[in-house]
């Protein structure tokens, strides 16, 4: 087909026309997530069982963005195992908990979870890795990368091999680009074991950011928060300690007014106790 002068320019003025608003269109401020609520939900079983799960959901409509889990009552008997998000066989949009004893625990002990949920995002996945270690290997990582352009906005982890295997670590990188994961073992533990880590990345939404807190180093049991800053709220959590195999995430959870105020962590030495100074820091993905 041919062209006239003047549908040739036209079609210039057009193609500039349309040049500029894709220019507009990349240009354009990250979203706000918009109806950001929390969900909640707790162990069937509250007895001295050696396992318990709690999985909560996000309403319909609400898309899952983070999470945390609690153990109330376990003492040093009891870890964090598994936080997962979307975990299979349970509601895309869910957040899914799991919590061991390491030895037998005659008290009574609950497993809470949290979602954290919203609306307004896109380009919404999780990503996730995995690695199996062979008996003997002290403690294993994985990496993940968001997709290029997105970022992490929640996390989650797994030790998978019995109850003498622990999340060590669940740590966003400083530019939400990247997660790092760290499993192992106690220190009876044997066998193979693996490790899973979770990122939930999107398409920037506005003000995302991570903030940190550390305790002061000693040695005993201990806990601490990171609070999003004024005019933030929180959307994802994460933790570390330092104690390697002797203590145990007891607590990666949400506080403050609609529980999104920041997130905090509890870690809590094993029986032995351990005699050396170690920290515990707090990760809270926070966003407007």
């Amino acid at each position: 087909m041919s062209l006239t002068r003047s549908s040739k320019l036209f079609a210039g003025m057009a193609a500039t026309l349309l040049g500029a608003a894709m220019s507009l269109v990349a240009a354009a401020p990250a979203q706000a997530v918009t109806g950001l609520i929390v969900t909640i939900d707790w162990s069937d079983l509250t007895g001295s069982e050696s396992f318990k799960t709690a999985n909560a959901v996000c309403p319909a409509g609400k898309v899952l963005l983070g999470g945390g889990a609690d153990i109330v009552d376990g003492g040093a008997l009891v870890h964090l195992s598994s936080m997962i998000p979307a975990a299979a066989g349970y509601p895309t949009h869910s957040y899914y908990a799991v919590a061991r004893e390491s030895a037998a625990f005659a008290g009574n002990w609950t497993m809470y979870a949290w979602a954290i949920c919203g609306s307004g995002v896109t380009g919404w996945q999780v990503v996730s890795g995995s690695y199996t270690a062979s008996s003997g290997t002290n403690v294993v990582g994985v990496h993940l990368a968001c997709p290029s352009g997105k970022k992490v906005i929640g996390t989650g982890a797994a030790a998978v091999g019995g109850g003498h295997f622990l999340i060590r670590s669940i740590v966003p990188s400083a530019d939400l680009t990247e997660l790092s994961v760290e499993v192992g073992g106690d220190e009876v533990a044997s066998g193979a074991y693996s490790a899973y880590a979770y990122a939930i990345c999107v398409n920037p939404v506005a003000g995302q950011l991570r903030v940190s807190a550390t305790t002061a180093a000693n040695s005993i049991s201990k806990g601490i928060s990171a609070a999003c800053p004024a005019g933030k709220k929180l959307h994802g959590t994460g933790g570390t300690h330092t104690a390697g195999s002797q203590a145990h995430f007891d607590r990666i959870g949400l506080w403050g007014p609609g529980a999104v105020s920041g997130s905090d962590v509890a870690v809590i030495e094993d029986p032995t106790g351990f005699a050396e100074n170690w920290t515990a820091t707090a990760y809270a993905i926070c966003a407007t």
